[in-house]
C-alpha cells in the first residue's frame, strides 16, 4: 500500500502482477521463470511483489452498483429465504443500542 500510495504521489499508476507469483501447479511455469529473469540470487530469498509501472492517462474510478442492489430485504416472518425473526430482534436490538433506531 506504502509503495503504491508513493507512487501515485509521483504522478505513476501502479497496478500489481502477482498470478506468476503464486505458488500452484498451474502458474508452476511461469513462477519460475519470473524467478529465473527477476528472482534473487540467494536460494532462500523470494519474490514478494511484481508490478508494472506507468504515468498513462488519469482513469477516473470504476462504475458502483448502489447499496440497495446488494442488500435483500429481511423477511422478518422468518419465512422464505430471508432472515429469521431472532436475528431480525438481534438487529433491532443493536441499532437501538448505537442510537441509529
Amino acid at each position: 500500500m506504502r509503495a503504491q500510495l508513493a507512487a501515485t504521489a509521483q504522478g505513476l499508476s501502479m497496478h500489481p502482477l502477482l498470478q506468476s507469483l503464486q505458488e500452484y501447479p498451474e502458474q508452476k511455469p511461469h513462477y519460475h521463470a519470473v524467478h529465473q529473469l527477476l528472482g534473487p540470487s540467494e536460494r532462500w530469498h523470494t519474490m514478494q511483489m511484481w508490478t508494472r509501472l506507468s504515468d498513462g492517462p488519469a482513469i477516473g474510478p470504476s462504475p458502483r452498483r448502489g447499496l440497495k442492489s446488494h442488500v435483500r430485504r429481511a423477511s422478518w416472518a422468518g419465512g422464505g429465504g430471508g432472515f429469521g425473526p431472532k436475528i431480525a430482534l438481534q438487529y433491532k436490538r443493536r441499532k437501538r443500542r448505537q442510537g441509529s433506531f
